[in-house]
């Protein structure tokens, strides 16, 4: 997911923009604390709530993301197979 995060930073012009230090499973890390800190667990919410959705009869299950920065969670919800849209209220 980092790769991933750095590639579409890199790809709008953004790549360092986010280069904020914090703690993060005892070690300084540096980014965009909010989207690099809760990826696993995020990831285990959204599969466990896609089982208990049944999938619409056309265009499969459909990801929202409102806030959503530079859309890493939209990418997330991609790769399991689903629709994701996002957006935000900051042009980068």
């Amino acid at each position: 997911m980092r790769q991933l995060e750095d590639y579409i930073l890199e790809e709008n012009d953004l790549y360092g923009a986010g280069r904020i230090p914090f703690e993060h499973e005892g070690k300084t890390e540096y980014g965009y604390p909010y989207i690099r800190a809760a990826h696993k667990s995020f990831e285990t919410a959204l599969l466990a709530c896609s089982q208990l959705i049944s999938p619409p009869l056309s265009g499969g299950i459909r990801f929202l993301e409102v806030g959503c920065g530079i859309g890493t969670k939209c990418g997330i919800a991609r790769a399991h197979g689903m629709q994701s849209a996002g957006f935000d209220l900051k042009d980068e």
